[in-house]
């Protein structure tokens, strides 16, 4: 089984049924014995979605069940991958290379990161799953396996 990375739009899949949101479901399944992680940043990311849709009526009730569901699930959903000084250095160097959205550099960068270090311990590299076209070229560039969870 693999490890994953899962930027924020894919953890959105989670709350929101839309494309892509059983591929996401069954990587994050409490049964599954893979490793997950996510960005610090993706924590408000997430909540900023939710809200967002709840605007344009694509979740009901403010998106506040759905948020307070996230906020729930955190804990045992993935490990946050801290923002660090080496991933802002890093998330710089590749919104520069990979002309990406800041906090798409800093997914990227956390990813790269945490996938980095897990290889140096002997464990197999992450894939990144996200929806987001430029960021996932962004990652096959940087050496990342990416799955979209939309197909």
């Amino acid at each position: 089984m693999a490890d994953y990375f899962l930027d924020s739009s894919a953890i959105v899949k989670r709350y929101v049924t839309e494309p892509g949101s059983g591929v996401v479901d069954s990587i994050l399944a409490p049964e599954i014995a893979s490793t997950r992680y996510i960005a610090e940043t993706a924590i408000v990311e997430v909540i900023a979605a939710l809200h967002r849709r709840s605007r344009r009526a694509e979740v009901g009730d403010g998106g506040s069940s759905q948020i307070a569901r996230f906020r729930h699930e955190l804990p045992r959903l993935a490990s946050i991958v801290a923002v660090s000084g080496e991933v802002i250095q890093f998330a710089s160097e590749l919104a520069a290379r990979r002309i990406l959205r800041g906090y798409d550099a800093v997914q990227l960068a956390a990813a790269c990161v945490a996938s980095t270090e897990r290889v140096e311990r002997g464990s197999p590299p992450l894939v990144m799953v996200s929806s987001d076209v430029e960021l996932n070229a962004a990652a096959v560039a940087e050496g990342l396996d990416v799955l979209d969870p939309t197909g």
